[in-house]
């Protein structure tokens, strides 16, 4: 057997192991090139790994927190509307008329107390429940779409921010995943600048006495006749 003839049947041999294939099979693939790190993608990894400890404790408490703000807002009574009153009167006698009432009732002074007047009496209150059960008798559309963009899709935004920081995902879709987060995100924050707003332009008081408004009426009021 000739030198050329052993190293073929070496070749062969290898190649039946699973190992270097015989020229007769074809050209020889290299084994370096899976291995090669520039042709394999990065492995997926979690944001918390990049962080200390610390850290990922600090985020999850805000947006646990967050989470409990947003049901605060969406279970709690928004705006309520208050009517308190008081009312006093006095009885101006003479000293015969005291004498008369103190001979038979035994009594120098009379106190009429028309109740507390510190408890408000409650006119109208104002919730998201409430709000979406208007809006579901009057346009079931736009109280389905209220509760999905107001309701369900901040804790819905909050649950997969907590998704893409723990759980190893690559890196090029957890970052498309995380600006359309950040995008669509921003409507959370323009409903709450709106609810602040209707807070302000709501919350108002004012105080009318009773007595001035009962004195112009005193001369009666005139009614236009045909």
């Amino acid at each position: 057997m000739t030198e050329e003839e052993a190293m073929a049947t070496d070749v062969a041999i290898d190649g039946d192991d699973g190992g270097i294939v015989s020229p007769a099979d074809g050209p020889m693939k290299s084994s370096t090139s899976a291995s090669d790190p520039s042709s394999m993608s990065n492995p997926p990894y979690a944001l918390s790994s990049t962080v200390s400890r610390n850290h990922c404790i600090i985020i999850s408490f805000v947006i646990l927190l967050a989470h409990g703000l947003f049901l605060w807002g969406q279970l709690d009574l928004l705006w309520a509307q208050y009517v308190s009153y008081s009312a006093s009167g006095s009885v101006s006698v003479d000293n015969i008329t005291s004498t008369f009432i103190a001979d038979r009732i035994n009594i120098t002074s009379i106190d009429i107390n028309q109740g507390n007047t510190n408890d408000p009496y409650l006119v109208g209150e104002w919730s998201y429940g409430g709000m979406l059960n208007e809006l579901w008798v009057y346009s079931k559309v736009t109280a389905v779409v209220l509760f999905i963009f107001s309701a369900f899709w901040p804790h819905l935004k909050l649950v997969l921010l907590h998704v893409y920081f723990y759980r190893p995902i690559p890196s090029k879709p957890r970052r498309a995943a995380l600006y359309w987060l950040d995008a669509v995100g921003k409507m959370s924050l323009a409903d709450v600048c709106a609810t602040c707003m209707i807070f302000l332009l709501l919350n108002f008081q004012a105080t009318i006495q009773l007595s001035d408004v009962t004195s112009q009426l005193s001369g009666g009021l005139d009614y236009p006749t045909k």
